[in-house]
């Protein structure tokens, strides 16, 4: 799948402003998603300022981000955003790390990467404004992309 990210990235790179839209779970196993998600679990984003660097450390974001970081490289370069896609409710945490760990490092100068809130989850808002406050305080900028509800139907049936 990640060489087919890299094919699509390329050919975008002769067309400006171009978004490539990446399903986390396309590119790392769920169960790696899942050891992220569960550093993030406990997080209570009503509380104030979290210390998502300890937690990058703590998880090795970093190994695992890779085939992410590798792919963001090559957009940045082509001139090509990226967008990461929502997962359902018990993966969107550690998506949301990844996708933290990922503007950090690529949103310097400019919006690359995008994080996908869903709006029919409770925490969003609160959500939405501690990761923008984060970037702020980094030094990178913050990018979203808000949907009502990729898995609404889904997480409905679940619960």
């Amino acid at each position: 799948m990640k060489e087919e990210y890299f094919r699509i990235i390329k050919c975008l790179e002769k067309h400006k402003l171009s978004f490539v839209a990446l399903k986390p779970t396309a590119l790392i196993p769920t169960e790696q998603i899942l050891h992220l998600s569960s550093f993030h679990k406990n997080v209570f984003y009503e509380k104030g300022a979290i210390d998502f660097e300890s937690i990058f450390t703590e998880s090795k974001i970093e190994q695992i981000a890779k085939p992410f970081t590798e792919l963001a490289q090559l957009a940045i370069e082509s001139g090509t955003k990226i967008l990461i896609d929502a997962e359902q409710s018990s993966l969107q945490p550690g998506v949301d790390l990844l996708a933290l760990f990922l503007m950090k490092n690529n949103n310097i100068n400019s919006a690359n990467i995008y994080n996908t809130y869903q709006l029919y989850l409770k925490d969003s808002w609160a959500r939405i404004n501690c990761h923008k406050q984060w970037m702020k305080d980094h030094g990178a900028e913050f990018a979203a992309k808000i949907v009502r509800g990729a898995y609404l139907s889904y997480e409905q049936k679940v619960q």
